[in-house]
C-alpha cells in the first residue's frame, strides 16, 4: 500500500512539473538560442552539441528552481499544518519531487535535441561527428539540477536560495577556460561544472564519458542529501560516501585529459587534428583537403571557386593553388611554401566566406600570393578582381571581417588579401561589364601578369581617362 501511494504521488508531481509551461518555453529558447547563433553557418556537429548543452543550462536553472520552490512549499507561511495532515510524510513528497524533476529531464532534453538536430541536418553538407555523451551529459545535468534544488530547498530553506544557485553556477561556468593550453585546474570549476561550454574541432577529445559518470555520482549525492534532512540512516550515509568516491577522482580525472593539440598529432590518439590527417578531393581540376568528418563542405568550396576556375585560360589552370582546411589552433607555427591557400574550420553560407576563398584563388592565379602587399596601379591586381567579380562579388576595395567561434576573427584587408584603390576596383567593373573581356585577357594572360596597369589598359580594351593610377606607396607585390 505504501509503495502504491508512494507512485501515485510521484506521477501527481510529475504532471504537474510536465505542464509547467516555462520549462517547455526554455527547452525551446535554448533550440532558437543555438539555431540563431549558427544559422549562417554550414552545420558542424562536433562543436554545435557542446553549444546546445550550454543553452540547455537555461532548462537545467529552470528545473533547479522549479523544483526548490516545490520542496521548500511544506516551510512556507501557513502552509506545515494543513500539510501536517496529509497522509504522505514531508520525506515522502521530497522524494516524489525529485524523481519527478530528474525523469522529466529527459523528456525535456530529447526532443530538444531531436528537433535541433533534425533542424540542421535538413540543411545539408553536415560536417563533424556527434558526440552522444553530450545530450547525455545535458540530461544529467538538468535531472542534478533537479537533486540540486531538492537540497537546497531541504537544507537552505529560501525563496532566493535556488535563484542565488543557479547566478553562481552559470558565472562558474562562463568563466570557466576549459582550453587545453592551460593548466588543468585552471579556470572556474574545470570539468567540476555540470556543462563545459568551451570546445573547438581541433581540441583535443572531450572526456564527455567521464563526465557523464561524474554527473550520475553527483545525482546520486545531492538526492541522498536531500534525503538526510529528513532522516540519517546507514545505507544513505553509505550513498553519499560512495558517490564522493566515485564523483571526486572521475572529475578530477576528466579535468586533466586535456592535451595541448600539436601539428601532427594523429587523430583518434588524442583527438585533435593535425595536417597529416587532411584527405583530399579533385574537383574541376583543383585539389581541396580537409579533415576526416569535414569531407561534406569541399563541394562547397569547389562552387565558390568553380567561376575563377573557369574563367581562367585552360594553361593557367595547372597552377591553380591546393586548398588546404587549417586549424586557428597550429596553423601559425606550420610554413607551407606551395602556394596553397588556407581554409578555415567554419564556413558560412554568407557570401563573405565564399568571396574570401575565391578571392584568394584569384589572387595566388595572379601572382599575387604575398599577403598585405601593395597591389596599386599593377595589371594583375584589375585581372585578379575581374576574376572574382566572376563569381557575383563586388570588387571594392574594402576589407572582410568574419566573425568565427573560437573567439577569433578571420578576416583580409581586401577580397583579393592584397592593398588596392578604387581606380582597380573601377576598371575591374569596366571589365566586368564588356563582353569581349575573357577573349583579351586570355590572348594576353601571360603580359597582363607583369604589365603595369598603364600599359594593361589597351590591352584590355580600357581607355586611360581621369582615374588617377597611383603606384604601390607601401610593400609592393612582387
Amino acid at each position: 500500500m505504501r509503495r502504491g501511494a508512494q507512485t501515485t504521488l510521484f506521477m501527481v508531481e510529475f504532471r504537474r512539473l510536465a505542464r509547467n509551461p516555462i520549462l517547455w518555453a526554455l527547452a525551446v529558447a535554448a533550440v532558437a538560442l543555438q539555431y540563431n547563433d549558427v544559422r549562417d553557418r554550414a552545420p558542424d556537429l562536433s562543436v554545435e552539441t557542446v553549444s546546445l548543452a550550454g543553452y540547455g543550462l537555461f532548462l537545467a536553472a529552470g528545473v533547479l528552481i522549479t523544483t526548490n520552490l516545490s520542496v521548500s512549499r511544506d516551510r512556507r507561511h501557513a502552509m506545515p499544518e494543513p500539510l501536517a495532515a496529509l497522509p504522505r510524510r514531508a520525506e515522502d513528497r521530497t522524494r516524489a519531487i525529485t524523481l519527478a524533476g530528474m525523469a522529466l529531464a529527459p523528456c525535456l532534453v530529447a526532443p530538444m535535441v531531436a528537433v535541433y538536430l533534425t533542424i540542421r541536418h535538413a540543411q545539408g553538407d553536415v560536417a563533424g561527428r556527434i558526440d552522444w555523451y553530450e545530450p547525455l551529459a545535458l540530461v544529467a545535468a538538468t535531472a542534478l539540477a533537479a537533486a540540486g534544488g531538492a537540497a537546497l530547498a531541504r537544507w537552505l530553506p529560501s525563496l532566493i536560495a535556488g535563484p542565488i544557485a543557479v547566478v553562481l553556477l552559470a558565472m562558474a561556468t562562463l568563466l570557466n577556460r576549459n582550453r587545453p593550453d592551460l593548466d588543468a585546474f585552471g579556470g572556474f570549476g574545470s570539468w567540476f561544472l555540470p556543462v563545459v561550454l568551451r570546445q573547438r574541432p581541433d581540441w583535443p577529445g572531450r572526456p564527455s564519458g567521464l563526465h557523464v559518470l561524474y554527473l550520475a555520482a553527483c545525482l546520486v549525492l545531492f538526492l541522498t542529501v536531500a534525503l538526510l534532512r529528513h532522516r540519517v540512516s546507514v545505507p544513505r550515509v553509505g550513498a553519499v560516501a560512495l558517490a564522493l568516491v566515485v564523483a571526486v577522482p572521475t572529475g578530477a580525472i576528466a579535468s586533466t585529459r586535456g592535451a595541448d593539440p600539436k601539428p601532427g598529432a594523429v587523430a583518434g590518439s588524442d583527438g585533435s587534428l593535425g595536417p597529416d590527417d587532411l584527405r583530399c578531393e579533385v574537383r574541376d581540376g583543383m585539389t581541396f583537403c580537409a579533415f576526416p568528418g569535414y569531407r561534406p563542405w569541399i563541394p562547397l568550396w569547389a562552387d565558390a571557386v568553380r567561376p575563377v576556375v573557369e574563367a581562367l585560360p585552360p594553361a593557367a589552370r595547372a597552377k591553380l593553388p591546393v586548398v588546404r582546411q587549417r586549424t586557428g589552433t597550429w596553423a601559425w607555427s606550420v610554413e607551407t611554401k606551395d602556394g596553397s591557400l588556407d581554409t578555415g574550420m567554419v564556413w558560412g553560407r554568407g557570401a563573405a566566406y565564399r568571396t574570401m576563398l575565391a578571392g584568394g584563388v584569384a589572387a595566388r592565379v595572379t601572382g599575387l600570393s604575398e599577403e598585405g602587399c601593395d597591389g596599386h596601379g599593377l595589371a594583375r591586381t584589375v585581372v585578379a578582381l575581374w576574376l572574382l567579380g566572376r563569381t557575383g562579388a563586388v570588387p571594392a576595395p574594402e576589407g572582410i571581417r568574419i566573425d568565427v567561434v573560437g573567439d577569433r576573427v578571420l578576416g583580409r584587408p581586401t577580397p583579393l588579401g592584397v592593398r588596392y584603390g578604387p581606380t582597380e576596383a573601377e576598371y575591374a567593373r569596366r571589365l566586368l561589364a564588356d563582353p569581349a573581356a575573357r577573349d583579351r585577357v586570355w590572348a594576353n594572360w601571360d603580359t597582363l601578369l607583369t604589365a603595369s596597369l598603364s600599359e594593361a589598359l589597351p590591352l584590355l580594351g580600357l581607355t586611360h581617362d581621369l582615374l588617377p593610377i597611383e603606384g604601390p606607396s607601401e610593400v609592393p607585390c612582387r
